[in-house]
């Protein structure tokens, strides 16, 4: 007699939206449920990096597989890697919920266009596409492979103003990948005058949040200080002017910019006491992450 073993586990994924343009991340949460009346053991891999598994995999309608990264320095896939034994539990009817994260890039840059040689100058194309997480679960004794729901997606070409957008935006990503830091400033500031509600800013404030080039702001080197001094300027000029329409912003981009400013200011070793003050009287509503980041209490940011 054939008995089928159905498990009691199920992984939903979802999406910030289901549409993007061409060059926007994409955000993926997930969440993670035990449906039975059992304990379960859930791979204790895919929660070390904090959403995504080594397995997920992404392919577009033929069926062809698309390179993506899934977290900071994660491999886009590791053929034949075997169950982890390290597991979490999961109590029956007990949820496992992460939020969303990007999946393309470390930097919110966008990484497939086979002409293009270069990480930073490449994105995915316009196009119709599927992602999926493998994942390992243990019940009952037994050990088996299962995949998420499917989450579909669609990719756009940018038009109108964010045509033109996108055009300053990738002119900041090649400029990033020759380390020109004065000319990534220039571009952001053109980006914020010019399209303040684009999508793109997600992007640029995504990038000036996790990563900035920390100069050696103590060189002897007369023309280093010349040049030094320059940059620190313009970072100025640039953070004062994401500090003058951070209201403006909504949703994630008004998030992303408040990172962007306090990355920002850290770099140019601004005291913390101060960007403390900042954070507190922005008028920007704090999540958890800022809060704890801070050690704000939630009275602190109700003044």
């Amino acid at each position: 007699m054939f008995f089928l073993f159905l498990s009691i586990v199920k992984m939903h994924i979802y999406s910030d939206k289901t549409t993007y343009l061409v060059g926007e991340n994409i955000y993926v949460g997930c969440e993670i449920t035990n449906t039975g009346s059992d304990v379960a053991y859930i791979e204790d891999f895919l929660f070390q990096q904090k959403l995504l598994s080594e397995d997920a995999v992404m392919w577009a309608n033929k069926g062809r597989k698309i390179p993506h990264g899934i977290l900071i320095g994660t491999p886009f896939r590791i053929a034949g890697r075997k169950y982890n034994k390290a597991t979490k539990m999961l109590e029956p009817g007990e949820t496992l919920r992460f939020k969303e994260k990007p999946i393309i890039g470390d930097y919110g840059n966008a990484m497939f266009d086979k002409r293009s040689w270069y990480w930073n100058n490449a994105y995915i194309l316009p196009g119709r596409y599927s992602f999926t997480i493998y994942y390992w679960v243990k019940e009952k004794g037994r050990l088996k492979k299962l995949s998420s729901d499917t989450l579909h997606i669609y990719i756009q070409k940018p038009a109108g103003k964010e045509k033109k957008a996108w055009e300053i935006y990738k002119k900041f990503r090649e400029k990033e990948g020759s380390w020109k830091v004065k000319e990534m400033i220039y571009l952001s500031k053109e980006l914020i005058k010019k399209y303040p509600e684009s999508a793109y800013l997600d992007e640029l404030f995504y990038y000036w949040h996790h990563f900035s080039f920390v100069e050696n702001w103590e060189s002897k080197n007369p023309e280093m200080k010349r040049e030094i001094n320059e940059t620190k300027r313009e970072r100025r000029e640039l953070l004062n002017l994401i500090k003058e329409n951070i209201k403006k912003y909504k949703g994630r981009t008004q998030k992303e910019a408040l990172w962007a400013i306090i990355q920002g200011e850290m770099v140019l070793g601004t005291p913390v006491e101060e960007i403390n003050s900042f954070v507190i009287n922005s008028g920007v509503p704090l999540d958890r992450e800022i809060k704890d980041y801070f050690g704000i209490d939630d009275e602190e940011s109700q003044d």
